[in-house]
C-alpha cells in the first residue's frame, strides 16, 4: 500500500497533486468508488469543516488522510474522546468536484 501511494505521488501519474494521492489512496480499489464511499464518511465538524471519523477509514482512506496530515491539509482533531481527521475545504471541494468528472454508472435493477 505504502509502494502505491509514493508511486502516485511521483511523476508517473498525470494531474493536480491532489489528483494524484487519490488515486494512491485508491490503488487496490476503482477511484470512483473509493471517493464516493470517503465522501458518504465525511461529516460536519466544527465551523462546519468536513472531518472524518479516524475508526470508520479502510487503509486507502488512512493512507490519503496521512498525505493530507503531512502536507498539512488535514489535521488530527479529538472530540468527546474519538479522533477525527479534519479535511481542509479545497480538499474538500476538490473531492467533490472530482466526483462530477467521472462518468455515470448505471446500476442495473434487474
Amino acid at each position: 500500500m505504502v509502494f502505491f501511494l509514493a508511486f502516485a505521488s511521483g511523476p508517473y501519474f498525470f494531474g493536480t497533486e491532489e489528483q494524484r494521492w487519490v488515486s494512491g489512496g485508491a490503488a487496490l480499489e476503482d477511484l470512483q468508488i473509493f471517493t464516493r464511499d470517503f465522501l458518504r464518511k465525511l461529516a460536519p465538524g466544527p465551523r462546519g469543516m468536513a472531518r472524518v471519523d479516524v475508526t470508520m477509514l479502510s487503509p486507502g482512506e488512512q493512507q490519503l488522510c496521512l498525505v493530507l496530515a503531512a502536507k498539512k491539509l488535514a489535521v488530527v482533531i479529538e472530540n468527546d474522546g474519538k479522533k477525527y481527521y479534519m479535511l481542509e475545504q479545497g480538499i474538500h471541494e476538490h473531492l467533490l468536484g472530482s466526483v462530477q468528472d467521472f462518468p455515470l454508472r448505471a446500476a442495473s435493477a434487474m
